[in-house]
Parts: C-alpha cells; sequence; structure tokens
C-alpha cells in the first residue's frame, strides 16, 4: 500500500481493492506514453481521480505485448513553474525511478522530489536509463506536493512596511548567496555574520514568543525518506475537489514558501482547521515534480 493514497482521495484502499486500482488504471487510462529504453517499451499509463490528481501506474512489455507493472504512485500535478535551476537526476536503487535534486537560493537547501515524467526524461536521454545524470542548462521545474497531515496555522500579522522590508531582505539574501556560490570571500563573510545576528536574535525571542509567530514559512528534511518534507507556506489559493471513484472530499492548495511557489493535496480528513487565503498550512509533504527536458 502506497504511504500517500490518502492524498489523492484513496484513504480506505485494501491489498486486494489495490490490484483492483492498478488494473483499473491500466484497463481505462487518461493518457498513457511509452518509449524504448535499453531494449524494452517503457510505459506510464495515468488515470485521473480529479483534475490534477489521480494515479499513475509504470512497467514494460515484454515480446508478446503482455504489460508487467513494475510499480505505482499517486500522482498531483503543479499548476506553475516553481523554479528555474540546474536540475540532477538520481536513479532509485531499488526501483526504475528517478529523484530530481536541484538547489534554490530562496530554499536554501538541496532539495530532492520524484521526477513525475519519466517518459520524456528517458526520451531526451535517446533511451538511456542512467544512474546519474546532471542536465545541462537551467530547467522550468513544476514542483507539486502530496500530504497525510496537516494543520492550519493563523497568519503572522504583519504591517505593508514589515512586508516590504522582509521580502528586501530575503532579496539581500538570495543575492549573497547566489555570490558565495561562485566564491565571493566577502559574500560568504556577510552570510556568516548574518546568521550569528539571526541565532542571537532567535535565541533572545523565544524566551518571550512562540516559534511560529517567529517563523512564518519553513521547509526542512522530514523523515527517513529523502523526498520527504516539513512545510509551512502562507496559502495563497484553495480549491475543493472530490475523487468521483471513492467520493471523498480534497483540498487543493496554492502556497507560498520562502517565495517558492507550490500546489499541495490532502485529504479533508487529514487537515486539521479551515484552509483559507492568508492563513498557513502546516505538515508533511512528499514531494513531486515535473521537468521541462525541452
Amino acid at each position: 500500500m502506497h504511504d500517500y493514497l490518502c492524498a489523492v482521495g484513496f484513504s480506505n484502499v485494501t491489498a486486494g481493492q489495490e490490484e483492483d486500482l492498478i488494473k483499473d488504471v491500466v484497463s481505462e487510462p487518461s493518457g498513457r506514453s511509452i518509449t524504448k529504453a535499453g531494449g524494452i517499451t517503457v510505459a506510464e499509463f495515468r488515470k485521473e481521480y480529479g483534475a490534477l490528481s489521480g494515479v499513475a501506474v509504470r512497467g514494460e512489455f515484454d515480446e508478446d505485448h503482455h504489460f508487467r507493472v513494475w510499480d505505482y504512485y499517486p500522482y498531483f500535478s503543479g499548476k506553475e513553474v516553481s523554479t528555474k535551476e540546474q536540475v540532477s537526476m538520481e536513479r532509485h536503487s531499488n526501483r526504475n525511478s528517478y529523484a530530481g535534486i536541484l538547489e534554490d537560493v530562496r530554499i536554501g537547501a538541496t532539495m530532492v522530489f520524484f521526477l513525475q515524467n519519466l517518459v520524456p526524461y528517458i526520451r531526451s536521454q535517446k533511451g538511456n536509463m542512467l544512474d546519474d545524470k546532471t542536465l545541462e542548462g537551467a530547467r522550468n521545474v513544476t514542483l507539486s506536493c502530496l500530504s497525510r497531515k496537516g494543520t492550519i496555522l493563523l497568519p503572522v500579522e504583519r504591517t505593508e512596511a514589515e512586508r516590504r522590508k522582509e521580502y528586501a531582505s530575503s532579496m539581500d539574501r538570495n543575492r549573497l548567496i547566489a555570490a558565495a556560490r561562485e566564491g565571493d570571500e566577502e559574500a560568504i563573510e556577510n552570510l556568516t555574520l548574518d546568521d550569528l545576528d539571526l541565532y542571537t536574535s532567535l535565541s533572545n525571542r523565544v524566551i518571550t514568543e512562540d516559534i511560529l509567530t517567529i517563523v512564518n514559512t519553513t521547509f526542512m528534511p522530514s523523515g527517513i525518506e529523502s523526498e520527504e518534507y516539513y512545510l509551512i507556506g502562507e496559502i495563497t489559493k484553495v480549491e475543493e475537489v472530490i475523487n468521483p471513484k471513492t467520493q471523498e472530499k480534497l483540498y487543493e492548495l496554492s502556497v507560498n514558501c520562502n517565495g517558492m511557489k507550490m500546489d499541495i493535496i490532502i485529504n479533508r480528513n487529514d487537515l486539521l482547521g479551515e484552509p483559507k487565503v492568508g492563513r498557513r498550512f502546516r505538515g508533511d509533504v512528499w514531494l513531486q515534480g515535473e521537468v521541462d527536458f525541452g
């Protein structure tokens, strides 16, 4: 059973129903993609159980044109480009899938995501199933998240002047990080001093303030899986959808996390609180991504 099936409206699927779900996707897909890779025919079948979400099944066709399933996963397609950075691809050690790896100065850490569009990647590499590959040039990456547990937080009260100051400070820090990546010693020194000042300020504030009033958004690794993260982001859009097969209600949330736009899907039963624009989402997520391979 996949841990994140609940996020797309399949929270009560049993082992026997899991096989029926896979058969349903393969026999009546909403879309499919096929390519040759290393002498085999790789295929992915997708079936939407919502406007942007559903279940995908990957596998290969044998010489008799019988489809052999590799694995399946729930998916949620993001609505807009999240970042434009260079991406490295790394093959998972225990399955025929890939993780995308990138660094964005707004997050300030390496981001690892599950690659959704496997077949276009294989095509772009002329049918090679590579273990590691750094793609040339910046790429448009659309990120999305599936969550199985979340909480709605009230917003941090800030004036317009405070928002502008925070934005300017964030832009200055991003420029310093970009310069430090290029080996600028002065930028590295300034970042070190800024971090020391920030540490001192936070140490003083946490004595009298709640941490969630100090930290407005955050994005950090969570658990043992490299693609799972703990996220806090400001909600910019809310949509309620229904899985037509199970009639389970889901929330599709667009959030701003450290200046990066991401879309999240979560089962209504797994979300504590009422999501509204301006409030914040906090929860554990599985990060997925679609890369523009040109």
